[in-house]
């Protein structure tokens, strides 16, 4: 099974220094799964919302508390890496 480098820099306000990671990502890998890495790679306990965005679409998972998806966002679940493309954000504790 191949696989595909993700680099991942991260930059916010906030932090300083910023922080920037490499991780090996699996090219069949889910949204769900690159969430579990990410999280992971950075050492946050995925205790807040987050949204993979591209110029096409915004994927993320069900908003507790709302009954439905924002307009614009599409349910994560069964998209894949390569339905992101080759650049996309991944917004997290918005």
């Amino acid at each position: 099974m191949g696989s595909t480098a993700l680099v991942m820099l991260l930059n916010a306000a906030l932090w300083a220094p910023a922080l920037a990671r490499v991780i090996d990502v699996p090219a069949s890998a889910t949204l769900p799964e690159l969430h579990e890495l990410l999280q992971a790679a950075i050492g946050w306990t995925d205790s807040h919302l987050h949204q993979f965005v591209t110029p096409q679409a915004t994927y993320g998972m069900e908003i507790p508390g709302e009954e439905v998806w924002p307009e614009d966002q599409r349910d994560e679940t069964g998209a894949h890496l390569a339905d992101l493309g080759a650049e996309f954000e991944y917004l997290y504790d918005f």
